[in-house]
């Protein structure tokens, strides 16, 4: 992973909180109205991307660990997307490893997102406060709570989606000037996600390709902990 794929996974988390709770605040008063009485189109049913999407919901709020392989691809503008592959750790609630097969790896807990890069003998560390964990996996570690976000519809696959996949995209429910879209492919038979696109200004996109995943097992110990090596330069972000 380059440094430009650093910070454009930083900046997808950038913000992010910040328009949440308005965006939460904005659906209840939609719902209750604005001096306390329920909106004219209460009860509603809901739609076939909200059962979709309670449905992966239900379907990681049963996970505590998580290992996959993965495929990344990171785009801008007419550019071919760049691809890089590796390993993906996770352990509830919120410990995050990826090891790419380059030797580059990303931690990342509650407290902050470590990146090293092996070429460059760099590492990147920003302050999990100012930002939340990677956008493309808030599935996994529920810290997203994307209904309240993001406005889902479902989409015919493409023709490069298997034909066992919903497709929901996801429009941020206050202007973002961080992120456009969210993509999810989910397996119809399991309600796993399958595959995570974001979408962001100018034509950036990251998109991740998972593999088949082992739910609930043991990780590694120390596989959540990041010691580079000696001359390791630091950059605080």
């Amino acid at each position: 992973m380059n440094r430009r794929a650093f910070h454009t996974l930083a900046a997808f988390n950038l913000g992010l909180p910040l328009f949440a709770r308005a965006a939460y605040a904005d659906e209840t008063e939609r719902r209750i109205g604005r001096h306390g009485e329920r909106s004219v189109d209460e009860p509603r049913a809901a739609s076939e991307a909200e059962q979709i999407l309670a449905r992966v919901e239900a379907f990681y709020q049963k996970v505590t660990t998580f290992e996959t392989s993965f495929r990344q691809y990171f785009s801008r503008g007419p550019y071919s997307p760049t691809p890089s592959m590796g390993s993906l750790f996770f352990e509830r609630p919120a410990k995050l490893s990826f090891r790419f097969a380059n030797g580059d790896r990303v931690v990342a807990d509650s407290a902050q997102i470590q990146v090293y890069q092996k070429q460059s003998k760099q590492m990147f560390v920003q302050n999990a406060r100012a930002s939340q964990l990677p956008l493309m996996l808030s599935f996994l570690t529920a810290q997203g709570r994307l209904a309240e976000m993001f406005e889902f519809t479902k989409r015919a696959p493409r023709a490069a989606t298997p034909v066992s996949s919903h497709v929901l995209i996801g429009k941020p429910l206050q202007p973002s000037a961080i992120c456009e879209f969210l993509s999810l492919d989910i397996d119809i038979r399991t309600d796993e996600v399958r595959r995570v696109t974001v979408g962001a200004p100018r034509g950036t996109r990251v998109r991740y390709d998972f593999g088949v995943s082992v739910r609930n097992a043991r990780i590694p110990l120390g596989e959540f902990e990041l010691r580079p090596p000696p001359g390791t330069s630091m950059v605080h972000a």
